[in-house]
Formats: C-alpha cells, sequence, structure tokens
C-alpha cells in the first residue's frame, strides 16, 4: 500500500513514512473555505509488536492553506503500516474538509 498522498473535498492528504518516523500534511485548495482553521488529526502506525495512535489534533497556522507535522519513535521493526486514522479540516467560513484516509508503507 502507498498511497502517499490523496485527494479530497477540499485539497489534499498526505501520509509518507521512512525509517522510524512519518510527515503528514493537508493543504487546502478550495477558496471558499476561507482557510483551515483547526483540525482532527490522528495517525495510525502499526508494525508486528507495536500500534501507537499520534493525535496531532490543533489549530492551523494563520495566513496558510497547509498543515504539516513529523513524528519519530525510538522502537525498531522491520516493516511499518501507517494511516491517517481521522483527518478533519475546519474552515473559517465554516466548512468541513475530510481526508481520504491517505496512507503508507515503508522498511524500518
Amino acid at each position: 500500500m502507498t498511497m502517499g498522498t490523496v485527494y479530497g473535498n477540499c485539497g489534499t492528504a498526505t501520509l509518507t513514512g521512512t525509517g522510524q518516523g512519518f510527515f503528514t500534511a493537508y493543504n487546502i485548495s478550495d477558496p471558499w473555505m476561507g482557510g483551515p482553521a483547526s483540525h482532527i488529526w490522528r495517525v495510525v502506525v502499526a508494525s508486528a509488536n507495536s500500534y501507537d495512535i499520534y493525535n496531532l489534533d490543533g489549530r492551523a497556522p494563520w495566513f496558510s492553506s497547509s498543515w504539516s507535522a513529523t513524528r519519530s519513535w525510538s522502537w525498531k521493526a522491520d516493516f511499518f503500516n501507517g494511516w491517517v486514522s481521522q483527518g478533519i479540516v475546519f474552515g473559517r467560513t465554516g466548512m468541513v474538509c475530510g481526508a481520504l484516509t491517505p496512507g503508507d508503507s515503508w522498511w524500518g
């Protein structure tokens, strides 16, 4: 499974993994959204010996149409699967955007 970037109803959502970490982001391209205000963003990472959920909820940067975050860990595994289990962006105009579950699989 390699679906690093997917298109949703307002823009794109990304999750890519490498080694012992991941990068996740969204970019809102819908002008009616008025830009992102906040988001609910959860990333799940699973391996043969661990399963973790990263809560990345928060406010979006002002005057920006995008947001990104990285996370890393010290536990080792041969192979990881990761995906955005919840990806919801709330716009300044009241619109709600949903990410279409970007995900990735990678060697640790």
